[in-house]
């Protein structure tokens, strides 16, 4: 709808334009729209973090493995932002990289502190390791912002099985009822 109403986003040529193009398609899984901006992008006109991170994250959603090292330059430029630490952390989580991961999360939260979906990453990372507690109260942290997160409900009632607290998870959803 977006595109309707600013066609004159299609026909320009700044890559960042196009890179937030691709990736809003792309998360809607409109992936032939996406590759029209996608094609267009020149990566090395993409000179601030955030264009170069929304670029990472195209890449890292088409499954490029370049997308690592996109969001790694990303965040090492002047003002990066809180978005692209979080997206660093989630593409070194998605490589298993969970120490990396974690300190790019911890830096996201210093920019935006209790931001729920860092938290529920951070929580994610958390289950990995097996520190249910932890998870736990990350998890709740993160679903105490006020916004609902799907995901997140859902990992924090398999963390209270884990914790052999399926009592308070049944009191909970009755609750909820």
């Amino acid at each position: 709808k977006w595109l309707l109403r600013h066609p004159n986003a299609i026909e320009s040529d700044d890559a960042s334009v196009h890179a937030i193009l691709c990736l809003c398609l792309l998360l809607q899984e409109r992936h032939q729209e996406a590759q029209l901006f996608f094609s267009r992008i020149d990566e090395s006109t993409l000179l601030d973090p955030a264009s170069l991170a929304d670029f990472a994250l195209c890449c890292f959603v088409q499954g490029q493995e370049r997308a690592l090292t996109l969001i790694q330059r990303a965040t090492q430029l002047p003002g990066a932002n809180a978005i692209a630490w979080a997206r660093q952390g989630a593409i070194l989580m998605s490589h298993n990289r969970l120490d990396e991961a974690e300190a790019s999360f911890s830096h996201s939260l210093l920019l935006t502190p209790d931001c729920p979906e860092v938290l529920s990453n951070l929580a994610g990372i958390r289950v990995r390791e097996g520190n249910y507690k932890e998870a736990l109260s990350l998890y709740d942290r993160a679903l105490s912002q006020g916004k609902y997160l799907e995901v997140a409900e859902q990992q924090r009632s398999q963390v209270l099985i884990q914790l052999g607290e399926i009592d308070k998870l049944l009191d909970e959803k009755l609750e909820q009822l």
